[in-house]
C-alpha cells in the first residue's frame, strides 16, 4: 500500500483474500478478493476471443466432485438433451490420475498420462461448448469452475451464497453484465430464468464477458492493474 493509501485509511482491518472470501458487512473493514488462475485453460487462448458469440451446443453444464449439497441438486437437469452434469465421488479423478502418473514408469506410466490427456481434454472441450457454465461452491465459497469457465467464455452462473467475488467493487466490473447468480436455494428451479434469456442477451453477455476477462483476469499484470484499482475505488469511498 502506498503512502497516500495509508494516510486516508480509516478502517481498522483489511483483508486480502486469495479466492474464498464470505461477504463481510462490517463498516471497519475492507475486503478484497483476489482471483487465482484457472487450472484448465484452452491452448490456443485467441480462439475464444475471434468469436465469443459462436455457436455452443450446450446449454449448460458442470463438471466436478459432490463436496457440497448444492451441487447435487444440479441432478435435476441431467435429462435434458442440452444440458450435461458430471458430478463424481469425492476424490477427483484427475488427482487421482495427477498422483498416478508421478510414481508410474514405463507403459503404465504412458496409459496413465494418456489417461490424465483424456480427461482434461474432454473437461476443457464441455467449458468451450458450454453457453453457461455452473460455478457452484464446494467446501469452501469460492469454485475453480468460475476461473476456468470465464477462461473459454462461458458464462458463469453463481451459486455460492456470501461468496465475496473477486475484484468486487472494482468501477470497471459489473457482474450483472457478463453473469448471473442465483440463491443456491434456487440451483434447481432456475433454468426457466436461462432458458428466458434471448439470444441477443446472451451474446452481449459473451462479448462483455470476454472483455473482462482479458482485461482484468487472463495475466498476473491485468490482475495486479485491477487489484490497485479497485482499492483506490474502496478507500475513497
Amino acid at each position: 500500500f502506498s503512502t497516500f493509501w495509508l494516510n486516508n485509511f480509516n478502517r481498522k482491518h483489511i483483508i486480502l483474500a486469495h479466492s474464498s472470501l464470505t461477504v463481510n458487512s462490517s463498516p471497519e473493514t475492507l475486503n478484497v478478493a483476489y482471483p487465482v488462475m484457472p487450472l484448465t485453460i484452452p491452448k490456443d487462448r485467441t480462439i475464444v476471443g475471434k468469436d465469443p458469440c459462436r455457436l455452443r451446443p450446450i446449454f449448460a453444464s458442470f463438471q466436478g466432485t459432490k463436496t457440497w449439497k448444492t451441487r447435487e441438486k444440479l441432478l435435476v437437469y441431467q435429462d435434458m438433451p442440452d444440458v450435461q452434469i458430471n458430478l463424481a465421488e469425492n476424490t477427483r479423478f484427475v488427482d487421482a490420475v495427477d498422483a498416478a502418473v508421478e510414481g508410474a514408469s514405463g507403459e503404465d506410466g504412458s496409459k496413465l498420462q494418456e489417461a490424465d490427456n483424456s480427461y482434461q481434454a474432454d473437461y476443457l472441450k464441455l467449458l468451450k461448448d458450454s453457453v453457461f457454465t455452473f460455478v457452484v461452491r464446494g467446501h469452501n465459497q469460492f469454485s475453480f469452475r468460475f476461473p476456468e469457465s470465464i477462461a473459454s467464455g462461458s458464462i458463469p452462473i453463481i451459486l455460492s451464497d456470501r461468496w465475496h467475488t473477486p475484484f468486487s467493487g472494482a468501477p470497471a466490473i459489473d457482474y450483472d453484465e457478463w453473469s448471473l447468480t442465483f440463491p443456491e436455494s434456487e440451483a434447481d428451479t432456475l433454468m426457466d430464468s436461462l432458458r428466458a434469456l434471448s439470444p441477443e442477451r446472451i451474446c452481449e453477455m459473451q462479448k462483455a464477458l470476454r472483455r473482462v476477462y482479458e482485461e482484468h483476469f487472463e495475466t498476473f499484470e491485468a490482475q495486479a492493474n485491477t487489484f490497485v484499482t479497485v482499492v483506490n475505488s474502496l478507500i475513497t469511498k
